[in-house]
């Protein structure tokens, strides 16, 4: 053996002990002492000592104040993921917004920004530029503040290729053949680009940036099922199917587009250019117009219109077939919707996801219609098809991918207590696996614009995964 290979090998062992000792901090359900790395990990004492050291140098962990356990000998030092060192920035281009997000490696969102506007039609250079001088903004910041940023996911809503960094389609924002990460202008900055759902979808899972405390850090892991469903509702319809705790991609990664299976062969043209898509009955524009508001109107409008639910649906629970009344989709819905970027824009820099109103928000330019009984019956009408449509393409879905238990953001989220009777009568119905496994319809819990945070945090991943590199 010579001498170059023994150091090489001996460096990719440096590299290997240095995650595996990260990890097992991250990890732990409690702050582990050295000793308990060292007994968690099977490396001496010594060994962990040592790369504990380069670990807290690096600020990727953090020492706690001694605690005296009764025991004779030094007192237990408990090991935390250092907050404000290394962050994560998740990045997102909507239809309705743009937004940037930093997290630590401890949950906490260290910065934020999110730009209400309309970004159909838009051009992708104008919109990109603009999220650069955002996300421009918030590196300085962080440099400012003795931080340092790992990098950044962009989330876009369409059919994305990630490894080639382009994003190939995206109906609702008139894009196509785009290579984002240039335009966004943010040198220094690795930047690479995902599918909003699938980030959305991450966000629900345990991992880097999960032990801080708040709702933006999301659920614990032990909350969220190993496999699930997620569907995204805004304009458009994500999905991301996770199975074992990883993303099912399938061969390009361009899996889970719900928002364009066919619900009605003759329903009204969709963005795609097919008619009858889920989008087309279930999407936020088409709520809004089927419930008689502007196409462009806030979800908070829709719920005053909604009213309170009726008791029992916030928790549901899937019931026999033929329990609830089906809604017809294809019925009431319009084509069409505005284009064109608006002239309305806005910013805001807040503590966590839930600090402010987002865009989605029943307090951001909710206009408050008022809910007279007709516009109450059209509101619930056009929320009754909607489920019907969504819990159809969802039965589907769980049929092919088996998978059972759902898990509904973006604006289903808030609009779950109206939806669910729809959609779990008809899951009831079209999966053939209803009679012998429980199946779930449940709220996501990641907050709003869970793709930034779910972008972060796969950056915070990546650290996690070569802490090496940053010490």
């Amino acid at each position: 053996m010579t001498t170059t290979t023994a150091a090489s090998r001996q460096h990719t062992l440096r590299e290997r002990n240095l995650e595996l000792v990260a990890r097992a901090v991250f990890e732990a359900p409690e702050p582990p002492s050295r000793a308990a790395v060292a007994a968690a990990t099977g490396l001496t004492r010594a060994t962990v000592s040592t790369l504990i050291d380069q670990l807290v140098g690096a600020r990727l962990l953090r020492e706690l104040p001694a605690v005296a356990d009764g025991r004779a000998g030094r007192p237990a030092v408990p090991l935390v993921p250092a907050g404000r060192s290394v962050l994560g920035l998740g990045l997102e281009v909507n239809v309705d917004y743009l937004g940037a997000r930093a997290i630590d490696l401890t949950g906490t969102v260290v910065a934020e920004r999110v730009l209400p506007g309309a970004f159909h039609d838009s051009d992708p250079g104008e919109v990109l530029g603009e999220l650069g001088r955002i996300a421009r903004g918030i590196a300085q910041d962080v440099r400012h503040g003795d931080m340092r940023l790992a990098g950044a996911r962009l989330a876009l809503p369409g059919l994305v290729d990630a490894r080639a960094g382009v994003l190939d389609v995206a109906p609702n924002l008139g894009w196509s053949s785009v290579e984002p990460a240039p335009l966004l202008d943010v040198p220094g900055l690795p930047v690479e680009i995902a599918n909003e759902a699938k980030l959305a979808a991450l966000a629900e899972l345990a991992g880097p940036g999960l032990t801080g405390g708040g709702p933006q850090n999301g659920p614990p892991g032990a909350l969220v099922p190993d496999s699930f469903l997620y569907v995204s509702g805004d304009v458009g319809i994500g999905a991301a199917v996770v199975v074992g705790r990883e993303l099912f991609l399938g061969e390009r990664g361009w899996n889970g587009e719900v928002g364009h299976v066919v619900v009605d062969p003759a329903g009204p043209r969709c963005s795609c250019g097919a008619r009858g898509c889920l989008e087309q009955f279930a999407g936020k524009e088409a709520l809004a117009r089927a419930a008689g508001l502007p196409a462009d109107a806030p979800l908070g409008d829709l719920l005053v219109l909604l009213g309170t639910p009726d008791p029992g649906t916030a928790e549901g629970g899937i019931p026999g077939p033929g329990t609830a009344e089906g809604g017809t989709p294809g019925q009431g819905a319009a084509e069409g919707g505005p284009t064109g970027p608006s002239a309305e824009s806005g910013s805001r820099a807040a503590r966590g996801p839930g600090a402010e109103a987002g865009p989605d928000t029943a307090a951001d330019g909710a206009t408050g219609p008022s809910p007279d009984p007709s516009a109450r019956h059209a509101a619930r009408a056009a929320v009754r098809r909607a489920g019907s449509a969504l819990g159809s393409a969802l039965a589907d879905f769980v049929n092919l991918v088996d998978v059972h238990t759902v898990v509904l953001g973006g604006i289903y989220t808030e609009l779950l207590p109206w939806l669910r009777p729809e959609v779990e009568t008809v899951l009831a119905e079209r999966v053939l696996a209803a009679p012998f496994v429980e199946l779930e319809v449940r709220a996501a819990q990641a907050g709003p614009q869970a793709a930034l945070t779910g972008g972060a945090r796969e950056v915070l991943r990546g650290v996690l995964a070569d802490p090496a590199a940053w010490t």
